[in-house]
């Protein structure tokens, strides 16, 4: 297959179109022909594979613990939602894997001809994420955990989930063990509080600014269309 056929395959390109890709830069890497547009194609290709399955949306990422969401979760219920909701994770980062395959990919086409993206800077990998409301337009690979990262978007807040549920039980606590009978805590009791409340904040903080960091990062390689 020549690269205009290749090239003619990113038009409007599915999963189908990606594979096949891929499979026709193998064959042409293992009768050594290795060319940068070959890895640069075959990293786009593979890049497009990643993020046309989003199983972020399909496995319900950082859904809510039922239990807790209805007032009823226990410290078993949480522990144990909490380990299915890791489980699902694993199973996500573990297919985005391939992404990192696109980076390498990509990386090894650049050494070849590190103009190779500018040749062909036509080339794109589109995808919709539901979680974030946003179209992302790639024109270029990036790692599993970024890409996982921007994908997952707001969702990621219920990583923080138990953390503000606790917040907002923890005066009651403290008022248990540090209040007086009017209801007012001590100076320790203030100190616990206000300490777990700047620890929450710069968590917020981290997770608010990680994607910008990121976009930042890559530049026009990346370009965010919100919904």
């Amino acid at each position: 297959m020549d690269i205009k056929t290749l090239l003619n395959l990113f038009t409007d390109a599915k999963i189908e179109d990606y594979v096949n890709i891929v499979e026709q830069c193998d064959k042409q890497i293992q009768s050594n022909n290795n060319s940068a547009a070959i890895y640069y194609f075959r990293a786009m290709a593979k890049f497009g594979i990643a993020v046309s399955q989003q199983m972020t949306n399909k496995l319900l990422l950082y859904t809510i613990p039922v239990g807790v969401a209805a007032g009823l979760g226990t410290a078993g219920t949480i522990a144990k939602q909490s380990a299915i909701m890791q489980n699902k994770i694993n199973k996500i980062e573990k297919h985005y894997k391939i992404a990192d395959s696109a980076v390498k990919d990509y990386n090894k086409a650049l050494s070849l001809d590190n103009n190779i993206p500018r040749k062909y800077n036509y080339i794109k990998v589109r995808t919709t994420s539901d979680l974030v409301g946003a179209d992302f337009i790639f024109y270029r690979p990036i790692s599993s955990k970024e890409l996982l990262s921007l994908l997952a978007g707001n969702r990621k807040w219920w990583l923080l989930f138990i953390p503000l549920l606790f917040w907002l039980i923890l005066p009651f606590i403290l008022l248990h063990f540090y209040g007086d009978m009017d209801g007012n805590l001590d100076n320790t009791g203030l100190f616990i509080e206000l300490a777990y409340t700047l620890v929450l904040i710069i968590c917020v903080l981290f997770i608010n600014n990680k994607d910008k960091n990121i976009l930042q990062k890559y530049g026009d390689d990346i370009v965010v269309i919100e919904k």
